[in-house]
C-alpha cells in the first residue's frame, strides 16, 4: 500500500508523515530527497527557487521499494498511490510558518494562493477518488496522524466477496479480546471507548445482553438469529437501520461497505443482516476508529464463553488485516 501525503509547503507534511509512517510500520520516503539522491531532476526553477522533478522517473523509482510506503511532498499526489492525504492550514498560520523559513514575499504569496485555490486537492482528485483532507492549523501531529490512521484503515480496502474456508474457520472461533462471563463483570471493568472511538456490538444475544443492562452501543450488527434459530428477544436499541444481504461463511462486499457506512455515520446505527453476521467482527475491527470497543458473543472454547470485548488499537488492526490477507490469498 502507498499513502501519499501532500499539501502546500508549511502545512506539516514532514512532521506528520514521520508520525504516520512510524505508527503504521511503513517506510517513509521523502520524495524531494529521493529525487535529488537518484538525480531524477529536469532542472531548476529560478523564479520559484526549487528543483523541477521528473515525475515519471520518480514514480518508477518508488515502485522499486516493493513494500508499504508513506510518500510525502507537495507533489506526492502526482505519483501512483492507493490513498492521498491532503493537509491544509489556516492562511494566517501558514503565512507565519513560511515567513519563519525566510522565504521571499513573492514565494509566500504564490503558496498562499495555491492554498486558497486548493491546488493540491484539485490535482489529487483528478487522479483518484480516495482523497482525504485534514486541517493542521491547531491539532498536534500525533492527533492529526491518528485521524489519518482512522481514515486509512477505513478506506483502504476494496474487497470482493470473501469465503471463509474450513482451514481458516478455527481462527474465528478463538476469542481475540477479553472474555467476560457476565455483563455484570463487564460493567465493573474500565473498558470503554476512548476519544472519538465507537462502541460496536456484533450479534443478537450480545446486543440484547448489553442493551438490557443499560449499555448503549453506537452500532449493533444483528441477523435476528441465535444458533441459526430465530431470536425472539427484544433488543433495546433505537437508531437508523441499514439492511444488507450476507450469506453464511461469507464476508460480502455489501456487508463490508454497510459497516463502513455505519462507522462513518458513527452514532445509533443498526445493521440488520439478511443471512448471517457472524464474521462482521473482522471488518468492524479493521474499520472502527482507534480507541473503539468491538463486542461479540463467544461460544464455549476451552471452558471460556461469554461476552468478548476487543479494544481496537494498531496491533488488533494489524492482526485483523493479516487474517484478511490470508483469506484473500486463498480466494
Amino acid at each position: 500500500m502507498i499513502i501519499a501525503v501532500t499539501g502546500t509547503p508549511g502545512t506539516g507534511k514532514d512532521t506528520i508523515s514521520k508520525v504516520l509512517a512510524k505508527r503504521l510500520g511503513f517506510k517513509l520516503v521523502d520524495l524531494n530527497k529521493l529525487a535529488r539522491d537518484k538525480c531524477l531532476l529536469k532542472g531548476y526553477d529560478q523564479k520559484r527557487r526549487c528543483d523541477i522533478v521528473d515525475i515519471r522517473k520518480l514514480n518508477e523509482e518508488v515502485k522499486k521499494f516493493r513494500r508499504d510506503l508513506v510518500i510525502q511532498s507537495h507533489y506526492a499526489h502526482d505519483l501512483n498511490a492507493d490513498l492521498v492525504v491532503v493537509l491544509k492550514t489556516d492562511l494566517k498560520e501558514l503565512r507565519k510558518r513560511l515567513e519563519k523559513r525566510g522565504w521571499p514575499e513573492e514565494k509566500i504569496k504564490e503558496n498562499l494562493e495555491a492554498e486558497i485555490f486548493e491546488i493540491c486537492k484539485d490535482e489529487a482528485l483528478q487522479k483518484t477518488k480516495k482523497v482525504f483532507e485534514f486541517d493542521t492549523t491547531e491539532k498536534n501531529p500525533e492527533k492529526t496522524a491518528e485521524d489519518i490512521l482512522n481514515v486509512v484503515y477505513r478506506e483502504s480496502f476494496d474487497i470482493k466477496n470473501l469465503k471463509i474456508g474450513k482451514d481458516l474457520a478455527k481462527y474465528f472461533k478463538k476469542p481475540y479480546g477479553e472474555v467476560f462471563g457476565s455483563v455484570e463483570r463487564f460493567s465493573q471493568s474500565k473498558i470503554r471507548p476512548i476519544s472519538h472511538g465507537l462502541m460496536i456490538c456484533v450479534g443478537d444475544m450480545a446486543s440484547y445482553t448489553l442493551t438490557n443492562a443499560g449499555v448503549k452501543p453506537d452500532i449493533i450488527i444483528i441477523d435476528n438469529k441465535i444458533n441459526r434459530k430465530p431470536f425472539k428477544g427484544k433488543i433495546n436499541f433505537h437508531g437508523k437501520t441499514l439492511k444488507v444481504i450476507n450469506a453464511p461463511g461469507i464476508i460480502s462486499r455489501g456487508l463490508w461497505n454497510t459497516i463502513k457506512q455505519a462507522i462513518k455515520t458513527g452514532n445509533k446505527i443498526k445493521v440488520s443482516v439478511i443471512g448471517e453476521e457472524d464474521l462482521a467482527v473482522l471488518p468492524a475491527v479493521i474499520m472502527a476508529p482507534l480507541g473503539s470497543v468491538v463486542f461479540y458473543g463467544q461460544p464455549e472454547v476451552n471452558r471460556k464463553s461469554g461476552l468478548v470485548a476487543i479494544i481496537v488499537d494498531i496491533n488488533k488492526k494489524k492482526d485483523a488485516i493479516s487474517l484478511l490477507k490470508r483469506i484473500t490469498r486463498l480466494q
